[in-house]
Order: structure tokens, then sequence, then C-alpha cells
């Protein structure tokens, strides 16, 4: 007999009285839901409250019961045993399954806000394709995207990711997750208007890949069939995505992979491209760059910044290329601070939009992290601005930049000691510009230790003889002046109103960034390291606090059931354990770079002479960041075997430089993934 809303299955009121006692029952298998005992967990939620309205008590309690339930599960350690672990992964799975299949709005928009939480949780649950937390989670976010459209600023905020998803599977992501970023762009609110994202998506991944003709045609023919239309308005759009850069600038030309479906052959140059296929024209951006150099008050500039944001999120949605818009959205955002006009502290918290949206597309712009760490500053949120500075340092080691701009911050804040550690820690590591310097110049002067700062402007001058700011520093030092300490654009924001709430993903960037900035002290400050454990014991899936606990021995991968790959690889480097690191390469072969050296710096004569080839000719399965990074860092070291000198000894010459390049590349690709819901 089916079921009615005047038909109340019996267990849905032990669920509304007791929702975590009943949804942990429900997902275990242990409640009294007959008929439906035998059936899945997610198909028995349909038949139980599937047919309820959105505002029914047993629908908002199995969606707060969901939550709960997950929190708990959370901040609770991994089962040990095989067979319960399989079922934990299930029953989270299922969890996931069951809010985006019944549409549980509440639950749907909670676990969206916390992402950046949910997804580094998710991320440890990986047994397999059929025991996969993180896809189920993923897919929960595609399925639930037009539920949830109404409680987002931009309903289609995620489109980004579900590019880079595609882009990445096979690489960052198992080959499987192209189907997670297609179903997210199909299931974006804006394809309700017409738009077919997914094929910019297919050749994102095809451009990325190179499929061979039948790799394309098993991913494209059942999207063709899922979405049935003209073949004039299907080979229009496909015209319109290749003629866009990224793929037009790497030479693909329409109909590209496309040419291998029947339907595409034919004219390949008969299109031309829509009008919304244009970047913005250049006079949108140089309306406002010309507002803002004559002070133009913010209220007239607004509705040209909203104008700009509208028009670069049309060409991006069109053509899923987010090139123009993240570039043109730092430059736009930088002048907003720098601008003297008045409503400083709206201003800045645009320019804190403009650098969340650029950093959506690019999770590893540099222009975007400075950009947010200083729109953060301006506004008169110190702290979070010098978080997110710290953690700009660790998801980028090697630029400069972020270095120089975290110091001139903490100089802003009375904090130079801070400062000075940062760039001369730079200074060692080979990690500088001229500014670098230029800052600990300023700070050496600023305590009275003039011969300290002369030595450091002598060898800045000595590495950059034409940097204009050393050389102004160094005229001004040798007239007897003192060096400003504070740059001027800084101490002009010192008066800032303390007004910025953070959001989840601040926060949790925040308490990353906190790590970062004890990372140095852990070896040599008892509080430090007493930070460090108190965070891993808060949150003992705290996987950056793992990571680091690991690096010091205080975290063990053997106490855990599913041990997070760049814990567990500090473990094994910490206990200089070879066996333990070539067994980690067999797990994470894009890792394999990382673990050669490793292994190297460690006295593996095989991995000493396989490195050196391996870095300076990448595997293409090989994790680009890590190849990037270690590269630049292995340089003296490859100079000196090119020298003639055995690899072994040229890289126990430079172990430290090494074994801390090894440190920033680990923490560089740990990084949580980012997006702003």
């Amino acid at each position: 007999m089916a079921l009615t809303d005047a038909m109340r299955h019996p267990w849905l009121a032990k669920l509304e009285a007791a929702p975590l006692a009943s949804v942990s029952d429900f997902l275990a298998g242990y409640a009294d839901v007959r008929p439906f005992n035998r059936v899945d967990a997610p198909d028995a939620a349909t038949m139980l409250v599937g047919h309820l309205p959105a505002d029914d008590p047993a629908r908002e309690a199995l969606g707060a019961g969901l939550l709960e339930w997950l929190d708990t599960k959370r901040a609770s350690a991994l089962p040990n045993m095989p067979p319960k672990l399989q079922d934990y992964i299930r029953q989270v799975c299922e969890a996931f399954q069951i809010v985006a299949l019944l549409d549980l709005k509440a639950a749907a928009h909670e676990l969206r806000k916390k992402y950046v939480v949910w997804f580094a949780w998710a991320s440890q649950l990986d047994l397999g394709p059929s025991r996969d937390a993180r896809a189920s989670y993923l897919r929960m976010l595609a399925n639930t995207q037009i539920t949830v459209a109404d409680l987002q600023a931009d309903g289609d905020s995620l489109a980004p990711f579900w590019t880079r998803l595609c882009r990445e599977a096979g690489s960052q992501f198992p080959a499987g997750y192209l189907q997670i970023g297609l179903l997210g762009l199909r299931r974006l609110p804006s394809v309700k208007q017409g738009g077919q994202p997914w094929i910019g998506g297919l050749a994102t991944w095809a451009l990325a890949h190179n499929p061979s003709k039948p790799e394309f045609l098993a991913e494209w023919y059942p999207l063709k069939r899922l979405h049935p239309t003209k073949k004039d308005t299907v080979r229009q759009l496909i015209f319109d995505t290749l003629s866009s850069d990224p793929f037009a600038s790497s030479g693909v030309t329409p109909p590209g992979w496309w040419e291998n479906d029947a339907d595409f052959r034919e004219d390949k140059q008969t299109q031309s491209v829509a009008p919304n296929l244009f970047p913005p024209p250049k006079w949108v951006h140089e309306g406002i760059i010309s507002d803002l150099e004559k002070n133009q008050s913010y209220s007239k500039l607004l509705p040209k910044l909203n104008d700009m944001v509208s028009r670069h999120e049309a060409y991006k949605d069109a053509t899923g290329n987010g090139y123009f818009l993240v570039r043109s959205f730092c430059n736009i955002g930088s002048r907003l601070l720098k601008s003297t006009g008045d409503s400083v502290h709206e201003r800045a918290r645009f320019a804190e939009k403009l650098a969340r949206a650029a950093l959506q597309h690019e999770p590893g712009n540099l222009n975007g992290w400075g950009l947010w760490r200083d729109s953060l500053f301006n506004q008169g949120a110190f702290e979070a601005s010098v978080a997110i500075g710290w953690e700009a340092i660790k998801r980028l080691p090697d630029d400069p930049l972020k270095r120089t701009g975290l110091a001139e911050v903490l100089i802003a804040l009375d904090r130079s000691d801070e400062a000075l550690e940062i760039v001369t820690t730079a200074m060692d590591q080979g990690i500088c510009h001229g500014l670098t310097y230029a800052i600990a110049a300023r700070i050496y002067d600023s305590k009275g230790n003039r011969s300290a700062a002369l030595n450091v402007l002598t060898a800045g001058l000595k590495a950059h003889p034409d940097d204009s700011g050393l050389l102004k520093a160094k005229m001004r030092f040798d007239q007897v002046r003192p060096l400003s300490l504070v740059s001027g654009a800084k101490e002009s924001m010192l008066k800032a109103i303390v007004s910025t709430d953070p959001d989840d993903t601040l926060i949790a960037l925040e308490r990353s960034g906190r790590l970062r900035q004890l990372r140095p002290r852990l070896t040599v400050d008892q509080t430090a390291m007493a930070e460090l454990k108190r965070t891993l014991s808060e949150d003992p899936t705290f996987a950056y606090a793992q990571l680091l606990a690991a690096r010091h021995s205080l975290w063990r991968a053997e106490e855990h059931a599913l041990p997070p790959f760049a814990a567990a690889f500090e473990e094994a480097l910490a206990e200089a354990d070879v066996e333990k690191l070539k067994a980690l390469a067999e797990q994470m072969p894009r890792m394999a770079s990382l673990i050669l050296l490793a292994r190297a710096i460690l006295g593996d004569m095989v991995a000493a002479r396989e490195v050196s080839g391996r870095l300076a000719n990448p595997h293409r399965k090989d994790d680009a960041q890590v190849s990037t990074i270690l590269r630049g860092r292995f340089k003296p070291v490859a100079d000196l075997i090119e020298g003639g000198t055995e690899p072994l000894e040229a890289i126990g010459a430079h172990a430290d430089h090494l074994r801390l390049a090894i440190y920033d590349a680990n923490e560089a690709v740990s990084s949580v993934d980012l997006f702003v819901a």
C-alpha cells in the first residue's frame, strides 16, 4: 500500500523526536523501517520521506539529523578494522546521497557553505571508486546547485570548479571525476536558460589529456543523448567554445575533437563568432581606471564596477574561459586599494570580492592572493590579513612578493621582528628580490643596527644593481637619514575600522595560515609546539596539523585507518625510511619526483642518479606544481652535477636546502582545494 501524508510511517515519529539517534540507526541498518529494511538507505529514505512537502517536520528532522551525524563522524577517529572502515565510508557516502536525492535544502546549503572543511575531510575517505566519500560529496554539491541557488549570491559560482575538475580528472583527481565535473556543469542553474557549459568542460578535458577518438566519443555521445539539441545550435556552441582561448591559442580549430562525430564534420568555417564570445572591450576598464585616477566618488564608481563584473562573468559563462576575468579583476582590485577617494572600507570590500572571484578560477594566481591579503588589511581585518599572507606563502612558496607583502603588513602592525624573520629566511633560501633586502635594511635601521642595514643594502645592490628602491634607500642611508619603516600605503590604512566578519572559507584558511606561521619555530619554541598539539587535539582530522605533527614525530600513520598521503610522506621522511617512501610512490605516482628527492637526501644512490633527470624532464603525469618548485630549488645541485660532481655528493652538500624545498612542495600541493561557494 502506497504511503500518503495521512499514513506516515511510524519511524518518522522517532526521527522527529531524536534526529541524530534515528539517522545513526537508519544508516547503520538498525532502524525499524519495515518493509524497507533491505533497501539501500538512499532509496529507503526516498520512500519514507520523499513524498512529504519541503516544510514537513520529518524532512527537516532528517536534514538536521544527517548534518549532526556527519559532524559527529568528522570529529571522531576512523575505525581501524577494514570491514568497519568500509561500512563507515558507505554510510558517509549514503548520507551525502540522501541530501541530494531528497533536496534537503538546509543541509545542502550548510555542506556547501563549509566546503573547505567538508572537502578536506571527505578527501581522506577513499577506498576506491565504490567507496569514495569525496566523489559522493561532490556529486551532492553538483545535484543540489539548483536547490540552494536562491541562497547564493551567484547560483553558478561553482562553474569554475567544475571546469577545473574536468581539466584535472586523470591527473590531480581520478579519471572518473570527469563525470562529476560534467554533472556539475549540467546542473548549473543557468542551464535552464539554454546554455550548454558541459561542451566547454569536455573541451577543457580534451585539451589537457589529448584523448583518442574512441575515448572522446565515449564521453561525448552520452551527453549528446542526454541533451538533444538542434545540430546547428550545437555546432554554433562548439564553434564559439573552440574559437576562444585557451583553445584558439593552442591551435585547436572548430570543430576540433567533434570532427569525429559525423554531425559536425562539415562547414568548419561557416559560423561566425557570437557577440558574447568576445571579452569586455578595453573602454570598460579604461573608464574605471580614469575615474580612479580622478578620485571619483565610490557611489558613482560602483555601477561601472558592477557592469565590468557582469560583462566578464557573461564572457566566462559563454566560453568557460576565466583568463580575462582573473587578470582584469586583480588589476582593478589593486587599483581600488591604491585609490585615495572616499569609502575606503567599501572599496576594500569590493576588492576582496574581486580577489576571491579570481581565485575561484585560478587558485594558484599570484596576484589574487596578494589582493585578498591587502584587501583584508585595508578593511581593518588585520589578523585575517596576516593569516591569509601565511597561507599564500604556504601555497606559493617560491614567489618572493608573497613574503615581502606579508612582511609589509607585519611591519605596519608593529611586528617587525616577525617581518625580519620572513625576509631573512627568504634571503637564506634565495627566494628574494630587491624589496626583500630593502625591507630588511629598514628594519635593521629602525632598531639602530646601521651596520647590519648597510650590509643588507650592499648585498642587495650586488644582486640587484639596478633596483630603484634599493638605490633610493642607499642614497638616503648615505645621507645619514633614517629609512622609513612603515610603507606609506600601509600607514594610511592603520585607522581602518575592524568590521569584516570572516566566513567559513576565511576561518579555515586563517587556521591554516596560523600554523604556517608556527612552522619555523616548532623545533625551537615549546609554545609553538604546544599550540600545534592543541590544534590537533581539537581537530584530529585537520590535514595541515597532521602534516606538521608527522614532520615532528607527533603523528603516526599506523594509528590511522586512511592516513593522508602528505602526512604519511612526512612521517617516512622524518624516520628516514626509504622503503616506506618507495611504497608511497606506488600509491601516489604523480608525486614521484618529490619522493625521489626525499630518498636522495636520505642517501639513496639510485634515487640521487634519477632525480636530476626527472626534474629536468618531468613525466606527463607528475604534479606540475611539485616539479616547478623542486626544479627551481634544485638548480644549484644540477649545476654541480653538470660540473662533474657525483649526484649523491652534490645533493648531500645542499641537503638542508633541499629538505626545505621538499617541505614547501608537499605543503603547497596538499593545501585544500579552494573555491568560494
